[in-house]
């Protein structure tokens, strides 16, 4: 973390300003290391001074990311992030990462985590099956009410009909399932799993573990014809 400073402070001294992705590198490399202090004025410079600073999530994201306990260094974030919220100034990105950040931080029930759940519930139907995902387990640790995560459970009804499961590849094939698992796990912390999505899911991921089956069964049968072919070649010569 020291020499990533040390690049930040060169930086200023040959008059470059440092980009949003340099600085949120450097925060959260001062989080994984506990300097959370330095973070906070690397944050803050970040806050102030770089173009495209003010996203919804930045203030809360990077006190989570940096492991903050010191409650008034949250509330202050908290009430900067509440503004933003309110002036519209926010995309379904934004309001995903500042779900999980809140969650992570342990924000008690407040203004601001009614209004992004609010704010969320209205964006579902904008956010891919992975931002779904992490929204219903920020849902599950903020302790959204039951029509927060109706409208992730109609969400992913609805995703789950219109795959089609011959056009996955395989590392899109485990991420659908690690997210409609993440998504099932969260209703059923929450107490919501009904036993009807409960059975659509377990109908749709057998189907795409038997298009998964298939898939082996024929590369195996290829490399074994493959095989059979070098051998028969070899013979002869």
């Amino acid at each position: 973390w020291q020499r990533a400073l040390g690049v930040l402070q060169d930086l200023f001294h040959v008059t470059i300003t440092p980009d949003a992705v340099t600085c949120r590198s450097l925060v959260r490399l001062c989080g994984e290391t506990g300097r959370w202090a330095t973070g906070l004025k690397v944050q803050e410079y970040l806050r102030q001074n770089i173009n495209g600073s003010q996203d919804l999530h930045l203030a809360c994201w990077s006190l989570a990311k940096l492991e903050v306990t010191h409650m008034p260094s949250i509330e202050k974030a908290g009430e900067e992030t509440l503004a933003t919220l309110l002036a519209g100034e926010h995309n379904v990105e934004d309001v995903v990462l500042l779900s999980w950040a809140l969650a992570t931080l342990g924000f008690p029930d407040c203004e601001l985590v009614r209004r992004l759940i609010e704010a969320a519930t209205a964006q579902a139907s904008e956010m891919d099956l992975h931002l779904l995902s992490n929204l219903a387990w920020a849902f599950a640790a903020l302790r959204a009410e039951d029509s927060a995560f109706e409208a992730i459970e109609m969400e992913l009804q609805h995703r789950t009909g219109l795959v089609a499961h011959d056009s996955l590849s395989f590392d899109e094939t485990l991420g659908f399932a690690e997210d409609v698992g993440g998504i099932m796990w969260a209703l059923h912390f929450t107490g919501l799993l009904s036993s009807s999505m409960l059975g659509l899911v377990q109908t749709r991921l057998m189907k795409l573990g038997h298009t998964l089956d298939a898939r082996h069964v024929g590369l195996l049968s290829l490399g074994a014809t493959t095989t059979a072919k070098q051998d028969l070649v070899g013979s002869k010569t």
